[in-house]
């Protein structure tokens, strides 16, 4: 004898959407706060790079001036389709 009821697989077809939207959502912010962040990292490595080429700091140092350079790069990559 069946104990199944249908009751139950429809209150779970009607959970499944709602937590599928709930994740898209949430994984949708958590994207869009990423891609502000790294747009926003790109902007201040680009000003933080100006003190340390008017203080000398890269010729002694010019593996730090490449990796800003690079993480300026790829900051502002990542962030290019940031719309705040």
């Amino acid at each position: 004898m069946a104990t199944a009821d249908p009751s139950a697989s429809t209150l779970t077809d009607a959970v499944e959407p709602t937590a599928i939207d709930s994740l898209t959502n949430a994984l949708g912010a958590v994207g869009t706060a990423a891609q502000g962040a790294a747009f926003w990292s790109g902007i201040t490595l680009a000003f933080a790079q100006v003190p340390l080429l008017v203080a000398d700091v890269t010729a002694s140092r010019p593996t730090l001036l490449v990796a800003l350079l690079v993480a300026n790069v790829v900051a502002m990559a990542l962030g290019s389709g940031y719309r705040a």
